[in-house]
């Protein structure tokens, strides 16, 4: 295994690109820039005040915010709120927005008895209409999650040359954390692919950690999967581990190489030759914020607090 760089992030809340809502945590997110050069960032809201919003229910709406530059934000009406008698009257998280076919297509996991994909579709960012055929994903039915689907949620959709490839957050029925894949041609029927990463969940008996919040993205002929995983050296002990492959269905945990403290939920905002913006949220702050990461080889310098105008180079 090679030897694994750890990179410590402050990602304070008195950065200049930084948010969250007033009065509340930004957790999972999704962003997607509109054609007007607007961004959206779609995450799950929920009260500062609560220490554990999912075992209180409150993780049950998808707040909107908008920016041009990260410094300046709007925060905008949930799009997304949990119905009571449905498949996903306790909890509504975990949203991942990409456009195809001339709409905006939001995937998302909804909770009642047990966790499951859904989907909804908009064509104006603002106004979202669930689809009829919801939840679109259920790996309950599958031979290898743990029972009701291994806690399915954290959806991350991938365009490669010849469809679309779903990644999820599955615990397996042996007990350890998974990133579960499936494969669409349509983001409709999805066709299972198996685990892409196997990962421990008992770290010495002490800690339980799913593989959460994985995200897969094709650079320079190879796939990097960056995903949340537990570290005993992190501040917060939580963070995202960086993986190498050449198949984006199959990725080795031995072959991680660097791991993010504090950093969640890694999506890519923008790319200028080796310099990559990715947003990321806090698990201390429960904050947005925006890295610079500068591919040098196979692994990463990593930039934070970035300035306005570093930031304008990037995304103009």
């Amino acid at each position: 295994m090679p030897q694994i760089e750890i990179i410590n992030l402050d990602l304070r809340d008195d950065f200049a690109a930084s948010y969250r809502p007033e009065g509340y945590k930004l957790k999972d997110f999704s962003i997607i820039r509109d054609d007007d050069g607007l961004f959206h960032v779609y995450y799950i809201k929920t009260p500062w005040a609560v220490p554990n919003d999912y075992v209180y229910g409150l993780e049950n709406m998808i707040g909107h915010s908008t920016t041009r530059d990260f410094v300046e934000w709007q925060t905008h009406d949930p799009v997304l709120v949990a119905i009571q008698g449905t498949w996903e009257w306790r909890c509504i998280i975990a949203p991942y927005v990409l456009r195809h076919d001339g709409r905006w297509w939001m995937f998302y996991a909804g909770t009642g008895h047990r966790s499951r994909i859904g989907i909804a579709t908009s064509t104006d960012l603002f106004n979202w209409m669930r689809h009829p055929i919801n939840p679109v994903y259920d790996p309950s039915i599958l031979p290898w999650p743990a029972s009701g689907g291994g806690g399915c949620r954290d959806p991350h959709v991938s365009k490669f040359d010849d469809g679309f490839y779903l990644y999820t957050t599955i615990d397996s029925a042996d007990g350890r954390a998974c990133v579960g894949v499936a494969y669409s041609e349509d983001l409709l029927q999805w066709r299972d692919r198996g685990q892409a990463l196997v990962a421990p969940r008992d770290y010495g008996g002490k800690n339980m950690s799913s593989s959460e919040s994985a995200a897969v993205h094709a650079i320079d002929g190879r796939y990097l999967m960056m995903v949340k995983q537990y570290h005993a050296q992190g501040k917060c002990r939580h963070g995202t581990f960086l993986i190498w492959s050449d198949d984006p269905t199959r990725f080795d945990w031995e072959k991680r190489f660097l791991w993010l403290d504090r950093a969640i939920s890694m999506e890519l905002v923008s790319r200028r030759g080796n310099d990559f913006l990715f947003a990321c949220f806090s698990c201390v702050y429960w904050r947005f914020h925006v890295v610079r990461m500068t591919l040098r080889d196979a692994s990463f310098e990593v930039a934070e607090n970035l300035t306005p105008r570093e930031i304008a180079k990037l995304i103009n």
